[in-house]
């Protein structure tokens, strides 16, 4: 489902009984602007019925349990919230509708903006067309982008267990931080990372072969819309790739940072004794701007990358990438 996901959040248990904290931009994926709340709702009376253009959201049946109908235009879910240490992010451009509420239930609802009536969208039919047209521009990054051999496509749920493995490989992980915890956690972590992509902070992607073998991770994060620029990051492959995966996810990576995105420059880190990706890096024509005990950072601006791609291999590299619905 896009735009929507559950959210788990530490609860604190003794017999004095339960507690839990919620923390702007910690635990919750935005600066609370409003909070209210939902309560004595008359048995098989249903609430809601409408979408928000730009309001973002989190759900919590703090007592008592309710149902919440959410739906994107072309899919359609059903959330039951009945813990206080659960909650539902629902992002803008999505229909939901509150019912069953039970055990005198009462809904917290946290928001990042305050009410605005000009934010609402009631009607169905004219929410089926703003929706399509919404969805219709961030769905170019869910397509698959592929190569003559490998594909990238966004990280999901079924992703967790090899991405947990290779980042529980000490061999793999001794220039990045190594993960703890279990595939659960991953999980867990997955869904967390997924609000962040509908929010477009950041994009994770599992590389694979075209026979659907997963291969690898690469990530842009920190991305800032208004000074055009981003981190590229947390690449990872598994041992005995295919000779041509790294350079072609670099490609794709950064047609995605330039073309797509529209950043004017692209930045990254690695250890300083990692002289394998430093040489790798540098090919790509990233420049070294500072280091310290730990790093050395690099960059890539706009004007570098489109005076490599004018290059005759970056050329022969980039016409080989097949773009799916790309912009």
């Amino acid at each position: 489902m896009r735009n929507c996901r559950k959210i788990k959040f530490k609860g604190f248990f003794d017999e004095r009984g339960g507690l839990v904290a919620i923390e702007n931009n910690k635990n919750l994926p935005f600066e609370i602007k409003r909070v209210y709340y939902i309560y004595n709702v008359p048995q098989g009376l249903e609430r809601g019925f409408h979408s928000h253009r730009n309001l973002e959201q989190v759900l919590i049946a703090v007592s008592g349990s309710v149902k919440i109908r959410v739906k994107d235009g072309k899919n359609e879910e059903t959330y039951e919230l009945k813990n206080p240490d659960e909650g539902l992010f629902i992002g803008n451009m999505i229909w939901r509708e509150m019912y069953d509420f039970r055990d005198k239930a009462v809904l917290l609802v946290l928001a990042n903006h305050e009410y605005n009536p000009d934010d609402y969208i009631k009607d169905y039919k004219e929410y089926l067309n703003i929706s399509k047209e919404y969805f219709k521009d961030k769905d170019s990054l869910n397509d698959i982008l592929s190569t003559d051999t490998i594909k990238l496509n966004l990280v999901d749920d079924n992703d967790a267990e090899f991405l947990y493995n290779l980042r529980t490989n000490k061999e793999l992980t001794k220039y990045i931080s190594p993960v703890s915890g279990s595939i659960a956690d991953q999980i867990e972590w997955i869904n967390k990372y997924k609000i962040k992509e509908y929010q477009g902070k950041e994009f994770y992607f599992c590389i694979s072969d075209l026979n659907n073998e997963k291969l690898g991770f690469v990530r842009l994060y920190n991305i800032d819309y208004n000074k055009k620029v981003l981190t590229f990051g947390s690449f990872l492959l598994k041992e005995n790739h295919p000779k041509l995966t790294a350079l072609e996810s670099m490609i794709i990576m950064l047609n995605i940072s330039f073309d797509y995105l529209n950043m004017e420059k692209v930045e990254l880190d690695v250890r300083i004794n990692n002289e394998h990706a430093k040489h790798f890096y540098q090919r790509f024509g990233f420049v070294k701007t500072k280091e310290n005990n730990i790093d050395e950072f690099y960059e890539m601006t706009r004007e570098n990358y489109d005076k490599l791609y004018n290059e005759k291999y970056y050329k022969y590299v980039r016409r080989k990438i097949k773009w799916k619905k790309w912009k």
